[in-house]
Parts: C-alpha cells; structure tokens; sequence
C-alpha cells in the first residue's frame, strides 16, 4: 500500500472528519508544537539507533500496558 493509500485507510478513523492524518519526516516531529506529542514519543522518531528506538518504545508500552495486557494476550 503506497504513502496515500495508507493515508486513506487512516483518515478513516478521524474523530473530527474535519481533521486529518498527515506523514511526517523525523526532522518535522522535532519541530512540531509543544504539548502536540508527548516528549517520550519524539523520541522516539528522532533516534536513529534501531535498537534504542526498541527500548523507548518498549519501556513506554510496558509503563501503560503492564501486566493487565500480558494477561488479555495469554
């Protein structure tokens, strides 16, 4: 599925049909208002360590998911 393919798909899920999903590069995150994303999320998409980006990723879904989602999984 290509770029606007994926747009299209995602648009779908908008709350407000007056807003939409846009891609954005990693140097555009990083310039994105503050308060917008939350600063554990840019990140994220800034770091260019494949493994790093892992570990924030996975220290963020452990902080929210936790056990109560390892336990609906099994």
């Amino acid at each position: 599925m290509d770029d606007s393919g994926k747009l299209e798909f995602l648009n779908k899920y908008t709350l407000d049909k007056n807003l939409c999903v846009n891609l954005l590069h990693a140097d555009e995150v990083s310039r994105l208002k503050e308060g917008l994303v939350p600063d554990e999320w840019k990140e994220i998409f800034i770091t260019e360590d494949k493994p790093g980006k892992i570990k924030k990723l996975l220290t963020i879904r452990e902080s929210f998911v936790g056990k109560e989602m390892s336990n609906t999984i099994s």
